[in-house]
């Protein structure tokens, strides 16, 4: 807990009551935060939902934020994937309705997203929970099937397809390998 962490959205940026009080940002927002315990979040973080607790006093998510990437500097110095911003959220977005938002093509901003990240908007995203998945596979005995629901996967034939081309391996063979290890990676 305590970790610095990042979180962007297009959230409002004054306190509302309903959404259409709103003052909507035109372009994307960031906020310095870091990760709070669970006592600090009491029914609004969970597995993928992360506590967070903001830097800046009297800033914080709001509408339109809630289910936004939350980013943590990594060792290499890239921001990376760490979960979600806690909130409800009303429905899922996607990369149309965030290149509409940013007033650009969908095809443009890829491109724009591979040249920050080295990667497409999907194999971004999909980082963390097949991170989730390796971690699981090392430190548990839980079938396959159970990690790939806890890492948000409907089944463990879901999860293969997209484990398979950041690792290089399947899921099982995966596990094996670091049991042959000793668990340690070496």
């Amino acid at each position: 807990m305590g970790t610095p962490t990042r979180i962007l959205g297009f959230g409002t940026v004054v306190d509302i009551d309903s959404p259409d009080k709103g003052v909507w940002p035109e372009r994307l927002q960031q906020l310095d935060t870091r990760r709070g315990s669970e006592a600090e979040c009491v029914n609004r973080a969970g597995r993928t939902r992360l506590c967070t607790v903001s830097l800046k006093p009297g800033a914080m998510a709001c509408s339109g934020d809630s289910g936004g990437p939350q980013l943590q500097r990594a060792r290499s110095g890239r921001w990376e994937l760490i979960g979600t911003t806690s909130g409800d959220g009303d429905r899922a977005v996607t990369l149309p309705d965030i290149a509409a938002h940013a007033r650009t093509s969908v095809s443009s901003l890829t491109r724009r997203f591979r040249t920050l990240t080295g990667h497409s908007p999907l194999h971004y995203l999909l980082r963390a929970p097949i991170k989730e998945a390796q971690r699981l596979l090392r430190e548990t005995d839980d079938p396959v099937e159970q990690i790939a629901a806890r890492t948000g996967f409907t089944s463990s034939a879901a999860l293969r397809p997209h484990f398979r081309p950041l690792t290089g391996t399947t899921p099982r063979a995966y596990r094996q390998a670091h049991r042959a290890q000793g668990g340690c990676g070496g």
